[in-house]
C-alpha cells in the first residue's frame, strides 16, 4: 500500500508583533482522511475530505500551548501531542506510529517541547533509581527556572500526582503557581491543578454529614465515620483500569481490613446513569464493601480537587484527612496492614 507523506502547515499570529509562525507536521501515515488540530482550550482547524497534503490557518495565540494533532482514516482516530512555542519563526513536528500510538518523535525549534523531553527522561531516571524525593525537588526547581511557561502546569500536575502527602512541597508549589507570571487562567487545566493543590493543603476535617450520597439502591444516604478508628474512602469510576486492578487486591485484603476494624468505602464519581452497570460489575466480581455515588453539591471531589483516580483518603473519626494516595498498597502501608 502506498504511503501518503504529508505536510500540515499551521499559521500563528502573535498578539503583539503580528509575526507568523509556520508549523509543519510531517508523517508517513497511510490512508489519511482528515486531520483536526486543537489545543487544550479548543479547536484550531479542521481539514475535511478530500485530504490535502498541506493546510494552514491563523490563530490568535501568543503563548506556549499543548497542541493535539488528530488523524482520522481507516486506522481509526489517533492523536499525537507537542508543546509549541509561538515565538519561533518556523517549527517542524515529525509524527510516527509506535506501538499502535502516534508519537511526536521529533520537534524542531520548540524550546518548550525540548524541555518536556528532558524532564520526562530525568524523572524516569530518578524513578528507576527509586528517588521520589529527588523527583519532587527536580520538578519544583524546573518550575522555578521556567517562570511564565505554560508547561509549568504539567510539571505542577506531575508533582501533585506523586506528592499528595508532602505538605512542605505543596506549599512551595502553591506559592510558585500563584506568582503573577504563573497564573495561567486562560489554560483549562490551571484552575483544576490549583484546586487540587489547595484541597491537599486544606487541613480542615471533612464534615461528612454535609455531603449527600445515594447507595446502590438509589436511596439517599449519609456516610458515618466509625468512632475510634480510620475509614478509607476509595474514589473511582467504572472505566478506570487502575481502579479495577486495585479492586482485585482490595477483595483479597477485605478480611484484614475487617479484622483491623477499618471500614473500606467506595465512592463512584460517575453520574447516576452508571448505577446499573456499577451494580453489575460489583456483583459479578463479589466486591461486597459499601459503595455510593455522590449526590448534589457540595461534593468531596470538587472541594478537594480530586481529579486523578483511584484516589484514597484515610479519615480519622473526626473527618481529618490522615493520608491520601493514588495507590492501594501505600494505604495498606500507612495503616500497617500486611
Amino acid at each position: 500500500m502506498q504511503k501518503i507523506p504529508f505536510i500540515l502547515g499551521l499559521l500563528f499570529t502573535s498578539f503583539h508583533l503580528c509575526a507568523q509562525t509556520r508549523v509543519q507536521v510531517i508523517s508517513d501515515l497511510e490512508e489519511i482522511d482528515s486531520v483536526v488540530v486543537f489545543t487544550m482550550n479548543g479547536l484550531i482547524t479542521t481539514n475535511t475530505k478530500p485530504y490535502q497534503k498541506t493546510i494552514q490557518f491563523e490563530i490568535n495565540q501568543s503563548k506556549v500551548d499543548l497542541y493535539n494533532i488528530l488523524f482520522m482514516g481507516k486506522f481509526g482516530e489517533k492523536a499525537a501531542r507537542a508543546w509549541l512555542d509561538p515565538n519561533a519563526t518556523e517549527q517542524k513536528v515529525w509524527i510516527n506510529a509506535q506501538d499502535d500510538k502516534l508519537v511526536a518523535t521529533r520537534v524542531e525549534n520548540s524550546p518548550t517541547n525540548a524541555l518536556s523531553e528532558r524532564v520526562t527522561a530525568e524523572t524516569a531516571r530518578l524513578k528507576t533509581a527509586n528517588q521520589p524525593d529527588s523527583v519532587r525537588i527536580y520538578l519544583l526547581n524546573t518550575i522555578r527556572q521556567n517562570p511564565g511557561n505554560t508547561y509549568c502546569i504539567q510539571l505542577a500536575s506531575s508533582f501533585v500526582a506523586t506528592s499528595s502527602n508532602d505538605t512542605s512541597g505543596l506549599r512551595q508549589l502553591e506559592q510558585l503557581m500563584s506568582l503573577p507570571e504563573n497564573k495561567f487562567d486562560w489554560f483549562i487545566l490551571y484552575p483544576t491543578v490549583m484546586a487540587k493543590i489547595r484541597g491537599l493543603l486544606n487541613n480542615k476535617p471533612l464534615r461528612m454529614e454535609s455531603y449527600s450520597f445515594i447507595d446502590l439502591d438509589s436511596v439517599s444516604q449519609k456516610i458515618t465515620l466509625t468512632k475510634g478508628t480510620y475509614t478509607v474512602l476509595d474514589f473511582w469510576f467504572l472505566n478506570c483500569p487502575p481502579c479495577r486492578k486495585d479492586h482485585v487486591q482490595a477483595k483479597a485484603d477485605a478480611g484484614q481490613f475487617e479484622r483491623a476494624g477499618i471500614p473500606f468505602v467506595g465512592i463512584n464519581i460517575s453520574g447516576h446513569e452508571e448505577l446499573a452497570p456499577t451494580n453489575t460489575y460489583l456483583k459479578e466480581h463479589g466486591y461486597l464493601w459499601p459503595n455510593y455515588f455522590q449526590n448534589g453539591s457540595p461534593s468531596i471531589t470538587s472541594e478537594l480537587g480530586i481529579n486523578g483516580f483511584p484516589t484514597y483518603l484515610v479519615l480519622d473519626d473526626q473527618g481529618g484527612i490522615r493520608f491520601r494516595s493514588h495507590r492501594f498498597q501505600e494505604v495498606k502501608t500507612f495503616l500497617k496492614i500486611p
